[in-house]
């Protein structure tokens, strides 16, 4: 039944595409790839955690049926005019050594069980209690003995893992199977946009331990990272193109994201602050997405709003931490944070063998910030800026969460500070990505003493 499950996902994903860019040839095929698949199981995931808020529980017959109705109408209504299908042999051969590492990290998903605090204390327990006894009138998310559990957190994480339950009965490899989804559009999405000596950085993040752990544990930070990039992408193109296919594609995906983790607002504000940037520049054009942004954002996540209103909060209030009294009281934490961030991200330099130790992310960041400060020094492009404007203000907002956090600050640090990362190192690929493909070009001098015959070869005189 898993696989029927990967039917439904690919029907509503790819329906829905195709409707969306019904308009103009789909061009390059990875990018139908890399959002489709990642798009159906956002739109079912939605439906299905909404009707949950409704108290409404949906049978996988219906999503079944309607997954392939719309794929149907999308293929007889709203065919596509063309889908350019050419993969250049070199990234074929990419696309085969990451099929790979794709099978790799199935196999860890499906065979490794929850075994982090957050995968089974919070994202697990949360989807059997949706799958069992669902969310409405639910004692269990009210029940303080299970606070440890952060029972006011978002919630598309474990209503993602719910709803495969429902098609498969209760089974944990089938549910993390499903990261292997959310790893292979992560990938292809920057298949897509790397065109050149960058891939071999691509290779390195893809190859990172600390990437395949994500990718294959159950934590929300890899669904996240998925949703997040996806997001990013979606406003650049849409900045560039002005296609409202890319806006609404931005809207449901910033909105998934403010469902999957707290963090999920900074992609909701970033995508504003560009669109503010564009809108200033073409307001008449801008006026329906802007509306249209409020509009689908608020129907996607008004129903979870307001069913945590009602709920006492057992969470940290890091709002009511954050006042200059504890920021004085913490202000030495100021280096702790700065040096963990240093160490995790390149590495500790020791004045004792071993002078030096690489990082738990190896080369990844070490090359990431090496590559950024070469191509913002050689080019500067708004795409660029705005990368480095959304890692520092994301760096920023961490520091003083870890600043003003009522708990233990070196503990918080070691369990969370990877995860912390693999968010930071978003926006660094979007900026990686503008590296420019230099065309070669080969100039022919023609002399004067030379003539050009009727076939357009040249021929001395």
């Amino acid at each position: 039944m898993f696989l029927v499950y990967i039917l439904t996902v690919i029907f509503s994903g790819y329906g829905c595409f195709f409707i969306l860019f019904r308009k103009r040839p789909i061009h390059p095929v990875l990018e139908l790839h890399a959002i489709a698949i990642v798009l159906g199981c956002v739109i079912n995931t939605l439906i299905y955690y909404n009707a949950l808020l409704l108290n409404i529980r949906l049978h996988p017959v219906i999503f079944i049926f309607g997954s392939f109705a719309l794929f149907v109408y999308a293929l007889t209504k709203h065919r596509p005019k063309s889908i350019d299908t050419l993969i250049s042999p070199n990234k074929k051969v990419s696309i085969a050594v990451f099929a790979l590492l794709l099978l790799f990290t199935a196999f860890i998903s499906y065979k490794m069980k929850f075994y982090s605090w957050d995968a089974f204390a919070i994202w697990g327990l949360k989807a059997k209690q949706l799958y069992f006894t669902g969310i409405v009138g639910n004692a269990e998310f009210t029940e303080p003995a299970l606070a440890y559990s952060h029972l006011t957190y978002p919630k598309f994480w474990p209503a993602l893992m719910s709803q495969i339950y429902s098609f498969t009965g209760f089974h944990e490899g089938y549910a993390k199977l499903v990261l292997s989804l959310f790893f292979m559009s992560f990938a292809l999405l920057f298949f897509h946009l790397y065109q050149s000596i960058n891939k071999l950085f691509l290779f390195a993040v893809l190859f990172c331990p600390a990437i395949l752990i994500q990718f294959s544990s159950a934590y929300a930070d890899a669904i996240y990272a998925c949703l997040y990039a996806i997001s990013l992408y979606s406003v650049f193109q849409y900045v560039k193109t002005k296609e409202t296919a890319y806006f609404i594609l931005f809207t449901v995906f910033a909105a998934a994201s403010l469902l999957t983790k707290n963090e999920g607002f900074f992609p909701c504000i970033a995508g504003l602050v560009i669109l503010a940037y564009a809108f200033i520049k073409e307001r008449e054009k801008m006026k329906r997405s802007v509306l249209a942004y409020g509009l689908i954002t608020v129907f996607a996540v008004l129903p979870y709003f307001i069913w945590k209103s009602g709920l006492r909060a057992y969470d940290e209030n890091y709002i009511h931490h954050l006042n200059l009294e504890t920021i004085s009281e913490n202000s030495e934490r100021i280096l702790i944070i700065a040096k963990s961030f240093f160490s995790y991200m390149f590495g500790q330099i020791q004045f004792q063998a071993p002078f030096y130790t690489l990082p738990e992310w190896g080369l990844v960041w070490i090359l990431a910030v090496a590559f950024s400060i070469y191509l913002f020094l050689s080019q500067r492009t708004v795409t660029m800026v705005l990368c480095i404007s959304i890692f520092g203000a994301q760096l920023m907002l961490y520091g003083l969460i870890y600043l003003i956090s009522p708990w233990e600050v070196t503990a918080l640090i070691q369990s969370s500070i990877d995860r912390l990362l693999l968010h930071l190192l978003i926006p660094i690929l979007f900026l990686i990505a503008e590296y420019p493909v230099k065309e070669i070009e080969v100039e022919i001098t023609v002399s004067e003493h030379d003539e050009i015959s009727e076939d357009g070869f040249v021929e001395p005189l």
